[in-house]
């Protein structure tokens, strides 16, 4: 049994679709880090100086909290064209 599952595991994670698959989330991650989480990092900034802007939870603006960003028009365009294929 643990020669198959080792077997398996080499299989999974060592194809050339796992790691184009891992750089395309991973860029896609990165995009919205750019885009979304660091321009609000000064919202935050101003809410612990005590300026009154209430930051935006993470939850509301990491990827599939928003659908504004093109970041998160193009992760829903490559999960929508794995599901269809």
């Amino acid at each position: 049994m643990s020669t198959v599952l080792k077997m398996e595991m080499k299989r999974a994670f060592s194809g050339k679709a796992f790691w184009g698959t891992m750089l395309l989330g991973i860029g896609i991650a990165c995009w919205q880090l750019v885009l979304v989480v660091i321009p609000n990092i000064s919202m935050l900034d101003n809410y612990k100086l005590g300026k009154g802007e209430y930051p935006v939870s993470v939850f509301n603006s990491w990827l599939g909290g928003e659908g504004y960003s093109a970041a998160e028009g193009v992760k829903f365009s490559v999960s929508m064209g794995k599901i269809l294929l």
